[in-house]
Formats: structure tokens, sequence, C-alpha cells
């Protein structure tokens, strides 16, 4: 992860509103497909995103 004390806070803001994108994004992946439903690969592909862009917010399946 990025130290974020270097960052600064229009890049937290930034940050933290992608992170809040992409969590609202696969909580509607899971209440549509359920929570075997959810993948990496789905919510990646939902947000126009690589799966490598995305494993740079969370760092597996469970994190997310």
């Amino acid at each position: 992860m990025v130290n974020k004390t270097s960052l600064s806070p229009r890049i937290v803001r930034k940050r933290e509103a992608r992170i809040n994108h992409i969590l609202d994004t696969a909580l509607r992946c899971m209440t549509e497909t359920g929570v075997e439903g959810l993948s990496m690969h789905e919510v990646a592909g939902r947000l126009d995103l690589t799966v490598g862009a995305l494993y740079r917010y969370f760092a597996s399946k469970g994190e997310l």
C-alpha cells in the first residue's frame, strides 16, 4: 500500500472516493449474484479496470 502520510490531501480524497466506488460496485455485484458470484474479475469488469489495478486497492477478494 501507499504511505498516506506522503500524499497530498487531494490525492487522499481521490483515493478514498475510488475505494468507495469499488466497494459500492462490489456490493451491487454481491446483491445480484451472491457472495459466490463475487470475483475480482467481475468487479474489475464492471468498473472498467484491469484486475491488476483493482489489486492496488485490495489485496484479495476477502479483503474486498
